[in-house]
């Protein structure tokens, strides 16, 4: 924890338009997390504003939170996928936009 501000240097030298912090808050069903004392001081110094997002999207709620690699954005909708399969539901159309455009890519040689 002491190291967390010349760990995150270099990330937060380098963007260009924001700058996102995440965390889990829960590490098991019963076990909440707060923010780190670090981050906190950052959000209270800048006056922001901390937002909730759930780690598993909803399949009927804006996505913009949950696109971002190919890989992450993968991850999101496949979690997507299988809500929304164990419930017996149709994908819904901004989800299957995205499905069929990650269909499209083609994996990278190397």
């Amino acid at each position: 924890m002491a190291a967390e501000p010349y760990l995150n240097y270099l990330a937060f030298t380098t963007a260009t338009q924001k700058l996102i912090f995440t965390y889990t808050q829960k590490l098991t069903d019963d076990a909440g997390v707060n923010l780190s004392p670090y981050v906190q001081r950052i959000a209270d110094h800048f006056r922001l504003q901390v937002i909730h997002r759930p780690a598993v999207p909803a399949n009927d709620e804006p996505i913009g939170t949950y696109i971002g690699s190919k890989r992450a954005t993968l991850h999101h909708m496949i979690q997507v996928v299988q809500q929304t399969y164990k419930q017996r539901a149709e994908l819904s159309p901004t989800w299957n936009y995205i499905f069929n455009q990650l269909r499209q890519i083609r994996p990278s040689r190397h």
